[in-house]
């Protein structure tokens, strides 16, 4: 069984998060492969690199991966693409983002045991709860198991996933993550492709971690901006007709009510503004798209699915 780790990393940061996690590995699935992708990496990467094959003593063999200054969707897609054509036989691939701490023992052998025992339609499994659909209402409140349950997992801090939904996406050109997701909600939409191609993601609540991106009140000004053009553009490439009349003005809504409470109407404007646009291009993906989703009537029955 090939386990193939990736770790996708933007800019000046820091390795420390990713060495608490690692080390708390005590079982490894042989062979198991971590590859770094660095978008806009600092000069001295290559050190920092070699100082991780230490601290971790050369347990994971690394393949670093260094990318020119992209947006979060874009370096997501290319990674994944040239995991899938290096590591041709890996069974699972795990992603972790640079700014979580997973802190149990053995999390990566818990993890392979919980998808192990799933069934093939379970294409990502995350650590992370359910996202949310068009507006607050949580979609995660499904089951009762306390651990396990279906959802939109969005939250992409740690997520397992079966290679053969990733190739499926690629083979059909609609790609893993998509490259018009800058920042923000491009872990919602790529669940949303899978589950509109008739597979499953569910949240495992199991293994206790610390996602810092997740807590931190101090985004940058490009962060805000994309929290409100991520959304639109996600649900207007990708949510069936019946439920774009109404999801669409509730996702405005919405965005109108969060912009105004953090004086942020500017940047809404703008967002929306870019929308409109893009609009052309922006249907020219969904009419492509749609030619290639089989289960569309999926948003009517996601708060009925569970894992037994």
């Amino acid at each position: 069984m090939v386990i193939v780790i990736v770790v996708n990393l933007f800019g000046d940061v820091s390795l420390e998060n990713l060495v608490k996690s690692m080390s708390r590995i005590k079982t490894i699935p042989q062979p198991t492969y971590m590859v770094l992708s660095w978008s806009n990496p600092p000069s001295n990467a290559f050190t920092m690199i070699h100082s991780l094959e230490e601290r971790l003593a050369d347990r994971f063999p690394i393949t670093y991966l260094p990318l020119p200054k992209m947006g979060s969707g874009k370096q997501r897609d290319l990674t994944l693409k040239i995991v899938l054509r290096k590591f041709a036989n890996a069974r699972y691939i795990v992603y972790i983002e640079d700014d979580v701490v997973i802190e149990e023992d053995d999390w990566l052998a818990r993890l392979l045991r919980v998808i192990e025992k799933l069934p093939q339609k379970v294409a990502a499994l995350s650590l992370e709860p359910g996202a949310r659909l068009y507006t607050d209402f949580v979609v995660t409140r499904i089951a009762t198991d306390k651990e396990l349950y279906v959802g939109l997992t969005g939250g992409s801090g740690v997520y397992i996933t079966r290679p053969s939904a990733l190739r499926e996406l690629v083979r059909l050109c609609l790609g893993t993550y998509s490259s018009f997701m800058y920042f923000h909600w491009e872990d919602m939409e790529f669940v949303i492709k899978l589950w509109l191609r008739g597979y499953v993601t569910v949240s495992y609540r199991g293994i206790k971690l610390t996602h810092f991106g997740c807590t931190s009140q101090q985004k940058p000004l490009y962060r805000r901006y994309t929290e409100y053009l991520g959304p639109v553009i996600a649900v207007l490439v990708n949510v069936p007709s019946r439920f774009l009349v109404i999801g669409l003005p509730l996702r405005a809504l919405r965005d109108f009510v969060k912009s105004m409470t953090r004086n942020e109407i500017v940047l809404l404007l703008r967002a929306y503004f870019f929308v409109l646009r893009n609009l052309k291009h922006i249907m020219v993906h969904r009419f492509f798209r749609f030619k290639k989703y089989r289960a569309q009537s999926v948003f009517a029955k996601i708060l009925c699915n569970r894992i037994k």
